[in-house]
């Protein structure tokens, strides 16, 4: 549906909410970010969506669908929490273990062009996930080759 521009058009129009949680807790913005095009998530936005009360960054970041910087740096100019916890203020988070960041998600799938876009736009290195790890942690054991990046941003 969300790749159906008309039907997504008519949904909306008839009252569709589009902050609206599924059961395991995603809504249309956090399914956008993960696989269509910026002009969805626009769309979402402008239907009353609201960025605060979504995963879409997590989404968008561990995506493995090409072209998802773009939807990235519009999510954080749209109000995105770049350091919030995925799945904060969820009740609950049971069985979803290694809850992080936007930048914990980098570190983990070994995106080092996303790792230094979140660092520049101020993400804070030193949030612990629901592991306990920080990012640093995390490409110490999944990609160390971001290690480098990651100890240079935690001294600035």
């Amino acid at each position: 549906m969300l790749d159906d521009n008309h039907l997504l058009t008519w949904f909306l129009t008839h009252g569709a909410l589009p902050d609206a949680p599924t059961d395991s807790g995603r809504t249309a913005l956090d399914v956008a970010a993960w696989t269509t095009s910026l002009g969805v998530l626009e769309q979402l936005l402008q239907h009353g969506g609201t960025i605060g009360r979504t995963n879409a960054l997590h989404m968008a970041v561990r995506s493995p669908n090409s072209g998802r910087r773009e939807v990235i740096e519009y999510l954080l100019e749209a109000g995105a929490n770049i350091d919030a916890i995925e799945y904060a203020g969820v009740e609950s988070r049971e069985g979803r273990p290694d809850l992080g960041t936007a930048l914990h998600y980098a570190a983990q799938n070994g995106r080092e062009d996303l790792v230094h876009l979140l660092i520049g736009r101020g993400a804070n290195t030193e949030i612990r996930d629901t592991s306990g790890r920080t990012a640093l942690e995390v490409a110490k054991t999944a990609h160390p080759q971001l290690v480098p990046a990651l100890s240079l941003a935690k001294r600035v």
